[in-house]
């Protein structure tokens, strides 16, 4: 069935570009906290790490 593999390679890419996205956020809202209140707070290093493991998660599963 070729719609079900292309939603498949779908969900995988979406998955990986939101953990991308995630990845950014967490960085900029990291340097923007650093250089306004020079203070490191837990939410920025937590979004990073889910970012990342979201990555390994969708490129491990092997659906593409």
């Amino acid at each position: 069935m070729p719609g079900v593999e292309a939603s498949r390679a779908g969900f995988v890419t979406s998955g990986v570009m939101g953990g991308i996205v995630t990845i950014v956020i967490a960085v900029v809202w990291l340097g923007v906290e650093l250089l306004t209140l020079d203070k490191i707070f837990f939410c920025p290093a937590i979004l990073l790490i889910l970012g990342v493991f979201g990555i390994v998660k969708r490129l491990i599963s092997g659906e593409e």
